[in-house]
């Protein structure tokens, strides 16, 4: 659509330009205004133009439409002579010389040179941009999958016949658009092999080439007509051809239509160029999308028809409107039911089986739903089906392989791998020459399917799983390295990847990163390569490899790769290393890219919470709570973006406690964890509201929680082992660690006995109370508070006796 606009765009702007009407005089003098808007207008096209060739390379072909359109210019470098003026105005026996001399006088008039050099930059531009696309490919055209284009490989005179068959089909589409399917590729198409000798097979090879020819001689004639010379009429003022000026009314009606036909055939078939495997092979079989800028030519075609049979035969004006009416509602009601297939994914490969039920890309798509919806048996049959159309299709032999893996069909799954392999090898190699017929060659300049490695990565995820395979699986290694050697562009050193995250997987994590270092041998600047082994050497603690990993992910920072999750990391690293000022730096840059990077909030807040115990990061103590907020702050963020993220309520609750003082907030926070029951940190949320209540000296509810707990261990079967605090993390703070039942029964028993010392204290301060204000026995006060020194409330109850 972006492109059609600037498509269309460009051809209103050099269509306007040819409508200013300029004085002889303004061709001389070029600052005239009149011509600075006229190159205004061609400049503004020429950019449109390219705009729309960065959006879709297609629409790069209305430059061409656009030399048409100056080769053909009428209203403003070639003046209407009318021929009658003139003859009238001279003698009739001269009267053919005579117009020659005026037209020749009136072409001096006219500065054919500004055509001619804008018929050269239009063609310069057009050679520059596809230069440039080039580039941008490195002079290589694309590689594709034999399956999206069978007819690119296939041998004379296969590949013509079919091309041109597909040609045919596309604007049969256009015109007809009742079978239409979102996806040609595969065999949608069968190639036309005239071998077979069959009747249908010649009639599709002669029918779409005599189309061909036929619109190809048509074409020629309008160009003739239009843009070469009829010495009956006119003369002309171009260097190579001379333009149609004519004179008469009717033989000008009847060439404006020929005009009007002419262009309406170019805005058809110009655009559709590049995907008519003319120049190049394309990366599909049928695209209705390369249809949409050639419509614009149909349009046109068919708005000529019209009016030209309303003109010609005015009695069938009422059938032609009715015609027209009928094919607007027709098309109308096509449109919607085809919106309707595009609904969902069912209903869209399910409309294109309909269409074309050889099509084992969609019976694998279709496939694929099922699977993912649990009915692993369908889809077994859609992939059978698949196999059974295109044996050769790996990816079919893939997907069932998966599929019965899913199944725990081990066996079977080892059987679809190894005929996916099978027909993956066969496209690698070819047979060598007559010499030394028993030995396959590696094809010329392989390209290494993707596939293939997937096939390799699972048969050894499949042979890793089983102690007996083992030398199945070293001999899928080595294919694996038979290719290394083949690795010479950015694709195929993913293949060298894949290998890293293979060996990852399997637990040698060594021998991941000796991968990853080649992949970076070829390539310094693998930015998947630098990520992945940094993250590996933080996952594992591989603290030897620390600088490796600050180096590779420093480096992708400077390649201007460095986002969210890269500044993250690098901040991990910081932290492990104790460069806290630059973790927090990093952390912050990370959640300025990311605002909602929960993790990056989190570990910020961690890093805030650990400078308040090391005392590293603040020394006065407003700074302190300056950072003690900062870190609720970011906190109640995470919590924000994860409402269930119980680490930050853990640590919130912990920082209301000790830091800010409010029990009662803190207690909401352990609530809010225990309510959600994350078996991870629901006992250590237990716990210390348990603690809570211990502080608060409400020994009652904390014996009674504390009883609850215990109760709850046993219940659950952590038995002795079980750890409540979680000693890896950064955010534990202010409480003791009780590890087992044993040791929460030891606390409960502190507690009971604490309970019973207050108790008794509480007696005899009451006996001693009475004393004090009859007989003042500070002696015995005394006594009493330092008993209960340990004891703060009845410290508080000896010092208002003795006030």
């Amino acid at each position: 659509m972006l492109s059609a606009i600037f498509y269309l765009s460009a051809i209103l702007l050099w269509c306007e330009r040819t409508r200013i009407n300029r004085t002889g005089s303004s061709i001389v003098r070029n600052h005239h205004p009149q011509l600075l808007r006229e190159r205004q207008y061609k400049m503004l096209a020429t950019i449109f133009a390219l705009i729309g060739f960065m959006c879709k390379e297609q629409s790069i072909m209305v430059i061409i439409y656009l030399c048409l359109l100056e080769m053909n210019r009428i209203n403003n470098d070639h003046r209407m002579i009318n021929s009658k003026q003139i003859m009238g105005q001279h003698d009739q026996r001269s009267t053919t010389i005579m117009i020659r001399r005026q037209l020749q006088r009136r072409r001096s008039s006219i500065n054919i040179s500004e055509n001619v050099i804008t018929i050269g930059l239009l063609l310069a531009t057009l050679l520059t941009a596809i230069v440039i696309r080039l580039a941008i490919m490195d002079y290589t055209l694309p590689i594709f999958n034999r399956f999206d284009n069978p007819a690119s490989r296939a041998t004379f005179p296969i590949k013509q016949l079919t091309f041109a068959y597909v040609g045919v089909y596309h604007f049969w589409l256009l015109l007809l658009p009742l079978r239409l399917n979102c996806d040609w590729s595969h065999s949608s198409i069968e190639l036309i092999n005239v071998e077979h000798n069959s009747i249908s097979e010649w009639c599709l090879a002669i029918i779409p080439m005599m189309i061909i020819m036929s619109i190809a001689l048509f074409m020629l004639r309008l160009a003739y007509n239009v843009l070469v010379v009829d010495a009956k009429y006119h003369m002309a003022s171009f260097r190579w051809c001379h333009i149609d000026c004519s004179s008469l009314s009717r033989s000008s009606s009847h060439f404006r239509w020929k005009q009007l036909t002419l262009h309406g055939f170019a805005l058809t078939f110009i655009p559709f160029i590049p995907a008519s495997n003319l120049f190049f092979p394309a990366g599909f079989v049928i695209a209705e999308r390369i249809l949409y800028l050639p419509s614009v030519g149909i349009l046109l075609l068919i708005g000529i028809g019209i009016d030209y049979i309303v003109k010609r035969w005015k009695k069938f004006t009422i059938f032609v409107r009715f015609a027209l009416t009928t094919l607007l509602i027709v098309f109308t009601i096509k449109t919607n039911l085809r919106s309707s297939e595009w609904s969902n994914e069912h209903r869209l490969f399910r409309s294109g089986l309909d269409v074309s039920p050889r099509n084992t890309k969609l019976l694998n798509n279709l496939g694929r739903l099922y699977e993912k919806e649990m009915n692993v048996a369908y889809a077994i049959e859609l992939y059978e089906e698949a196999i059974r159309i295109e044996p050769s299709d790996i990816r079919s032999h893939l997907n069932l392989g998966n599929a019965l893996l899913s199944m725990n069909d081990s066996i079977g799954a080892e059987r679809a791998y190894q005929q996916a392999l099978k027909y993956s090898e066969s496209e690698l190699f070819e047979p060598s020459s007559s010499k030394t017929k028993n030995l396959p060659t590696i094809v010329h300049n392989p390209t290494i399917s993707p596939l293939y490695h997937t096939v390799l990565v699972r048969l050894a995820e499949l042979f890793h799983n089983d102690a007996s395979r083992v030398r199945d699986l070293e001999q899928i290694k080595t294919k694996m390295i038979t290719f290394n050697s083949l690795i010479t562009n950015s694709l195929e050193l993913s293949h060298l990847y894949n290998m890293a995250i293979v060996h990852y997987r399997q637990g040698k994590t060594i021998q991941a990163l000796n991968y990853f270092e080649q992949v970076l041998t070829y390539d310094p600047n693998h930015e998947k390569s630098l990520l992945a082994s940094a993250r590996i050497i933080q996952d594992e603690d591989l603290n030897q490899y620390v600088e490796v990993a600050i180096n590779r992910l420093t480096k992708l920072i400077q390649l201007g790769k460095g986002d969210s999750t890269v500044l993250f990391n690098l901040a991990m690293f910081a932290v492990k290393v104790g460069n806290n000022v630059e973790a927090r730096k990093l952390f912050e840059r990370a959640i300025d890219q990311r605002p909602t990077f929960s993790e990056a909030h989190y570990n910020l807040a961690l890093l805030l919470v650990k400078g308040l115990d090391s005392r590293m990061i603040v020394e006065v103590e407003n700074e302190r709570m300056s950072n003690v907020h900062l870190a609720i702050w970011h906190l109640k963020k995470v919590l924000t973006i994860n409402p269930k993220h119980v680490k930050s309520m853990l640590v919130l609750g912990d920082l209301y406690a000790d830091e800010i003082g409010s029990v009662r907030i803190s207690r909401k926070y352990y609530q809010m964890v225990i309510d959600l029951n994350d078996s991870n940190t629901l006992l250590r949320a237990r716990h210390n509201l348990c603690v809570l209540w211990h502080k608060q000296n409400d020994l009652n509810r904390a014996i009674e929680c504390f009883q609850y707990l215990k109760r709850d261990l046993i219940y659950s079967g952590h038995g002795h082992n079980n750890n409540i605090d979680d000693n890896n993390n950064n955010d534990e703070r202010g409480t003791q660690s009780i590890n087992t039942v044993d040791r929460i029964e030891m606390q409960i028993q502190i507690l009971l006995k604490t309970k019973r010392e207050i108790q008794r204290s509480n007696t005899m301060f009451n006996g001693t109370q009475n004393n004090c204000y009859n007989h003042h026995n500070y002696t015995n006060i005394d006594k009493i508070k330092h008993d209960r020194s340990k004891h703060l409330m009845a410290s508080k109850l000896v010092t208002m006796c003795v006030t």
